[in-house]
Formats: structure tokens, sequence, C-alpha cells
């Protein structure tokens, strides 16, 4: 399975790792490798995740 982030949530999720980054330095980078657990996990599993709107969501672990 191929993922794709829409272009909107790609600026989104730049952005985010440059807010946790500035916030403290590191935390941009736990926060990019921990989206791309997810993201592996999904790639692996596509039907798990809440489903809502014909997308499914799944939690980054340790991320708000």
């Amino acid at each position: 399975m191929t993922l794709q982030f829409h272009p909107a949530a790609r600026d989104e999720f730049i952005a985010t790792v440059m807010y946790y980054e500035a916030a403290r330095p590191g935390l941009g980078e736990r926060f990019r490798d921990a989206v791309q657990v997810v993201l592996d996990h999904i790639s692996a599993h596509p039907e798990i995740g809440e489903e809502r709107r014909r997308a499914r969501r799944l939690m980054v672990a340790g991320f708000p």
C-alpha cells in the first residue's frame, strides 16, 4: 500500500515538526519518527484505526 499526504496535511506535518523542534531540540525529530512508525503500521495493516468520514484515524504515541 502506498500512503500519500494531502498537500495541506504535509504542510501541517512539517509545521508541527518545526514547532516541536523549536520548543525543545530533538522533539521534532521524535515526533517525525513516531509518525513514521504509525505510517509503517498503517501500510502493513490498512484496516486498523478508527474509521471516520471515509478515512481512518490512528493516534501517534506520546503526542497529542
